[in-house]
Parts: C-alpha cells; sequence; structure tokens
C-alpha cells in the first residue's frame, strides 16, 4: 500500500479567487517516493474535481533537479517565468494511451521582485502563491532599514526550496 505524506508546514496559500469557497492552497504531498506539488483553488464549480485540485507529480530525481534550477534562478538575479512541462497518460483525470501535456510547474520573479509559485492545467484558472514578507514578522537589517519586500522574498523562496530539498528527502528514506 502505497503511503502519502503531507508536508502541511511547507503549505502556501493565496487569495480566495473570486467565487471561491476560501483561499487557494499550494501544497506537497511525497507518494511512493515521488513529490506530489499540488494547487486546490477551492472553486465551487471544481467540487468534482477535488475542489480545483491540479497536482505535477514529480519524480524524486526530477525534483531535486528543478529545486537546483529554481536556485540558481534565484543565484542570477533574473525576472520573468520559469516553467516544467509535466506528461501524463492521464488526461483530464483519466488514463490514456497517448500521452500528453498534464500541466505545468511554474516559477518565476516579477517585475518589483515578488518570488512566485505555482501548478496551471490549460483551460482553469490560474493562482499565484507568492513569496512575500508576514503581517506578523518584520526583519531589520544592521543599520535599522527594514529588507525590502524583494530582499524578503528571495531570502523566503530560496529558504523553502532548501528546507523542502532537505525535508523531502528523510520522508523518501523513512519510506514515504
Amino acid at each position: 500500500q502505497r503511503k502519502s505524506v503531507y508536508l502541511n508546514r511547507f503549505t502556501l496559500r493565496a487569495p480566495a479567487l473570486e467565487g471561491a469557497e476560501r483561499e487557494s492552497e499550494f501544497f506537497i504531498e511525497v507518494n511512493d517516493g515521488n513529490v506530489h506539488l499540488n494547487v486546490r483553488n477551492h472553486l465551487p464549480e471544481e467540487k468534482d474535481m477535488n475542489w480545483g485540485r491540479v497536482k505535477a507529480r514529480v519524480g524524486l530525481n526530477v525534483f531535486i533537479g528543478w529545486i537546483e534550477v529554481a536556485l540558481d534562478f534565484i543565484a542570477t538575479g533574473q525576472k520573468g517565468k520559469m516553467k516544467m512541462d509535466n506528461y501524463s497518460h492521464y488526461q483530464g483525470g483519466k488514463y490514456t494511451e497517448q500521452m500528453g501535456k498534464e500541466n505545468d510547474l511554474i516559477w518565476g520573479c516579477d517585475d518589483n521582485g515578488i518570488y512566485y509559485i505555482t501548478v496551471h492545467e490549460q483551460g482553469r484558472r490560474a493562482v499565484r502563491f507568492d513569496f512575500k514578507p508576514t503581517k506578523w514578522h518584520h526583519m531589520v537589517k544592521g543599520d535599522g532599514q527594514p529588507f525590502s519586500d524583494a530582499e524578503i522574498s528571495k531570502f523566503f523562496f530560496r529558504g523553502w526550496l532548501k528546507s523542502l530539498r532537505q525535508v523531502v528527502g528523510v520522508v523518501v528514506g523513512n519510506g514515504a
């Protein structure tokens, strides 16, 4: 029997889409040595689709490689959007003989220096999950000046990726 482990502490939230029951979520599940990156939008019209769940299924080696690509993206200071196309035999939740594009894992940095991530499927509403400062914690530099939103975003995205790489390795090593 396959064992799924949900990495709840890595869950990201975005404001609710118009008409949604509640805020959108980006969450991570490790199942049988694979990493599933999920978005759930909570739209009533997608209730029968597990409340708007879009799932990128990624093997462990590809997942670790993707983290390295994302970390390089941060290190170069690039702006713009990057993506990884995900292909599968499952289209619209049903198995097909022909492989096709299932969804995209998208990450990037906007013109304001805010890093973001999402999983998007053709024909579905996109949700962007930003790495931004929180209202609960305010980081200040040694000179007393606050870090900019862009600086915080870079630190948060990079820290999230590095921590995720470590935790996924431990979870898979323990049989999930």
